[in-house]
């Protein structure tokens, strides 16, 4: 009974319903994304839920929210393939927390009302206590170690193991991705 209410609360939030009935310390429930999204979300990765804010411990929850206030650590939306276009990315836990893995997943719409999914991290071994995504800008980067350089034009998703590394998925062509921090 808990896990369908959990889920039909997660259907609600992510479908944008809920946006200003009441507020939340969590930004995580008032995130949304459109209808095809979420229905692709939810049918696709049964099982899962977004990234909240109380999934990290009290320490990279008061940094998250020092540096990002107002943003879902599981959740980032921008213009990923062109300006003209929106993608909505979800770092996803198994709902079940005695389930271990993670899937860093974003939505790219090909037609209009038509969506794709592109998997761009995926572990069944490990759930992460520490990493979150967010929203890099367009400009250049460095590769932290290396000298691999690279100017990107649109958005791209940071997914960062706090205090320890940044990594970037850029579009070109298809998403690439480069370490900009360890």
């Amino acid at each position: 009974m808990a896990k369908s209410l959990r889920w039909l609360l997660f259907l609600i939030f992510i479908n944008g319903a809920c946006n200003k009935c009441y507020a939340s310390a969590d930004p995580c429930e008032s995130i949304s994304a459109p209808t095809p999204v979420s229905t692709l979300l939810g049918k696709s990765y049964q099982g899962w839920r977004i990234e909240n804010l109380s999934d990290l411990d009290s320490a990279n929850q008061a940094a998250w929210t020092k540096k990002y206030p107002g943003a879902c650590p599981g959740f980032v939306k921008g213009h990923f393939q062109k300006p003209g276009s929106v993608g909505y990315a979800f770092l996803l836990l198994p709902a079940e927390q005695t389930k271990k893995g993670y899937r860093l997943v974003v939505f790219l719409e090909t037609a209009r009302d038509h969506w794709r999914s592109i998997v761009l991290e995926k572990n069944d071994e490990h759930t992460p206590e520490t990493t979150v995504i967010g929203l890099a800008a367009p400009g250049d980067y460095q590769e932290a170690q290396g000298s691999k350089k690279i100017h990107i034009e649109t958005d791209a998703i940071f997914s960062e193991d706090m205090g320890v590394g940044v990594m970037i998925y850029y579009w070109r062509v298809r998403f690439r991705s480069l370490v900009i921090s360890d």
